[in-house]
This record gives structure tokens, C-alpha cells and sequence, in this order.
């Protein structure tokens, strides 16, 4: 069997009654992840199951609650956390994302019944007992296992070199079962990538693709602000030939509209090298930037009469409109509330061809060093 995907049943529909929704999970296991796990893990393996009702009825009660309990992506996972700490001796754990998806879900269907039976209300009409909603969102269970107890993102990839040359046990038939459960089997050449006969196949270890990923329910911390002097430094000569040179105003504060950024790519296994996406880095710069100075020309048309400026930075260029002496300055607040209403549209057609931020975003103008 396949670690990858599991399905049961067929379409999925809600029962909304007069009680409203209410959300069902799984039962909770000792497996099942903390905070205390640390803020980074290392995930080995995944496995995915659709949980559907049969063709034309809702779950009876206490269906659902039995198939989640008893699903077998579930009884994988539980199964493999076991393997990890008993034969690995690993601190593995187990984290179903699906959960929170269902739990979405099934707000979004308790708002709908609020909606209407608000309207039924409204209209004097008498309200049905029941009433099926099809779902909008296929939602799985998707179990993955980690490995915890990283303190920090480096220390977590220390570690994955050595996670991914993890053998299978070495025990024949210990291998032959881990293999049937938890390898992904690949067939034929794409085995060795050599030609082999049909029906060959071979078993892919689960922890030659892990990776680090976050533990899901450690808050991830704010990124910090941008250095205000590193963010200055340069800044003069990236906005030398800007024909919509914000730095050359000595107002404050200006109303960022939009945000062209460079394309990065992380690069290196260590993740600590970011690039532009293009080899050709200075082509993506220009680009970026012509895209944010034919913007701010657009906006300064007698149609719109708009002082907008451009700000070439480090890995973006910058659209604002407006120069205030403050953040409280009432023109600001004015500017900012008329943009807010500002909808690009193509005449013809109707059709948006820019989206702005809405509302703008208020910011104090950099000095160049």
C-alpha cells in the first residue's frame, strides 16, 4: 500500500440543523504534538486519507467520530511514531492538519446557517428542520511525523544530514514490513533508472526526503523591522536616475500604494544564502523597477492628478503618493481613506489592472547615507 494516499467514501455533504455545526476531531493520543516539543522538527514521513460519507447521506452521529478514531492514515502514523522511539530512539510525534482545516470548514457552514436563518426571519418565513449543504472544500486527514526537540532552525538542519542516511532495520522481516508500510515504492526504471522488467520495484526510505519544518504549534516569532541605517545606506545611488525620485522631497512621511519586490530563491542547503530568482539579477531590478516608475506615471495622468513617487530599495521598489509632515498629519489620514477607494480598472472592460494596497500603508521616508 501506498504511505501517500488512502480514500474512503465518496462526495462529502454537511448536515446544517437548527443546532448548528458542531466540530469533530480525533481523539487525542500521547503521540500527538506539544508546544513542548521545541520550535523546529524534523518530518520523516506523511500520510493522507479522504474521510467521506457514503453517495447521498450525511454521517450518522457518531460516524464520523468512529472513522477519524479509526482511520488508517491515523493508525500509520501512530504505528510509525512507535518504530521511530522504540527501534530509533528518536523523539517522534505525530500532527494532523487536516484538523484545522474540518474545524474552518465547519465554521464556514455555522455562518451560513446563521445567514439564513436570518434572512428566514427577516421574511417572516418558518424555517426548514434541516437542510444540506455540499462542501465547498474536500478536506483529508493529513498526518505527518516528526522528529522534536530542535531548539532552532540550525540545529535542526545539523541534524537532517544524519536523519536522512538512517538505515532500514536490519532484521529481514522487520525491513520487508517497515518497507510495506511506510516506503513509497517506485517502479520499473524509475527505480535505478535503468531499463528493468515490468513489475520491478523498489522501496524508497521515508528518511531520504525528511525535512525541516516548524513545529506547528510554536507560534513562528515576528521577523525584525528593517534596520532603518542598512535599509538608508545606498539608497542614493539605487535612486540616481528615478524620474520619480521619492528622496529628493523633504517631507516625512509618505502612503505606500504598491510593493514591487525581486523574486529570491534560498539557497544552500544551510538556507542562510538568498538570491534573485534570475541569473541575471540586474535584468530583475530593472524590471521591478520600471514596473513601479510606469505605475506612479500612471497615477500622476491629469485623470487622477495624484503626486506619486517611486523608492528603489535593496529588493523592491516602492509606489507612495503624498509627502506629510507626521503619521497623525490629517492629510494623511484624508489621502489615505480616498485611496483606499481607488480601483484601477481597464475602461473597456471593467477588468482590475492593478491592485493597490488597501489601505495604504503609512511610512517614514528614508534618508540615503
Amino acid at each position: 500500500m501506498d504511505r501517500r494516499l488512502i480514500v474512503v467514501g465518496a462526495v462529502w455533504w454537511a448536515v446544517v440543523g437548527s443546532l448548528g455545526a458542531q466540530h469533530v476531531a480525533p481523539p487525542k493520543h500521547p503521540y500527538d504534538i506539544t508546544p513542548e516539543a521545541g520550535p523546529w522538527t524534523i518530518c520523516v514521513s506523511a500520510f493522507f486519507e479522504h474521510i467521506e460519507p457514503p453517495p447521498g447521506r450525511d454521517f450518522y452521529p457518531g460516524e464520523l467520530e468512529k472513522l477519524l478514531a479509526d482511520s488508517q492514515a491515523r493508525r500509520l502514523a501512530i504505528e510509525f511514531v512507535s518504530v521511530l522511539r522504540r527501534d530509533y530512539k528518536l523523539p517522534a510525534y505525530m500532527f494532523n492538519r487536516g484538523d484545522e482545516e474540518r474545524k474552518k470548514e465547519e465554521e464556514r457552514i455555522e455562518r451560513e446557517r446563521k445567514q439564513r436563518e436570518e434572512l428566514f426571519r427577516q421574511l417572516g418565513g418558518e424555517l426548514p428542520k434541516k437542510t444540506y449543504r455540499k462542501r465547498l472544500l474536500h478536506i483529508q486527514d493529513q498526518y505527518i511525523v516528526l522528529i522534536g526537540g530542535y531548539p532552532d532552525q540550525d540545529t535542526a538542519r545539523r541534524d537532517l544530514d544524519r536523519i536522512r542516511k538512517l538505515d532500514l532495520p536490519a532484521d529481514k522481516k522487520q525491513r520487508e514490513e517497515f518497507q510495506a508500510k511506510f516506503c513509497r515504492r517506485v517502479y520499473g526504471a524509475l527505480a535505478t533508472g535503468a531499463e528493468k522488467p515490468d513489475g520491478f520495484v523498489t522501496y524508497e526510505s521515508p528518511f531520504k526526503t525528511a525535512m525541516v519544518l516548524p513545529n506547528p504549534l510554536v507560534p513562528r516569532p515576528k521577523p525584525a523591522p528593517p534596520d532603518a541605517d542598512e535599509l538608508a545606506r545606498g539608497l542614493g545611488a539605487m535612486n540616481a536616475d528615478n524620474p520619480y525620485n521619492l528622496l529628493k522631497h523633504a517631507g516625512k512621511w509618505t502612503l505606500v500604494v504598491k510593493v514591487y519586490r525581486v523574486p529570491t530563491r534560498v539557497v544552500g542547503l544551510e538556507g542562510n544564502s538568498v538570491q534573485p530568482a534570475s541569473a541575471k539579477s540586474g535584468n530583475v531590478y530593472d524590471a521591478v523597477g520600471k514596473m513601479a516608475e510606469e505605475l506612479a506615471k500612471f497615477l500622476r495622468h491629469p485623470a487622477l492628478n495624484l503626486d506619486a513617487y517611486v523608492l528603489h530599495t535593496h529588493n523592491s521598489s516602492l509606489v507612495t503618493v503624498g509627502i506629510f509632515e507626521n503619521e497623525r498629519d490629517p492629510r494623511l489620514t484624508a489621502k489615505q481613506a480616498e485611496l483606499s477607494k481607488l480601483k484601477l480598472k481597464e475602461r473597456e472592460t471593467g477588468a482590475e489592472i492593478e491592485q493597490l494596497m488597501n489601505p495604504p500603508l503609512p511610512i517614514p521616508i528614508p534618508r540615503p547615507k
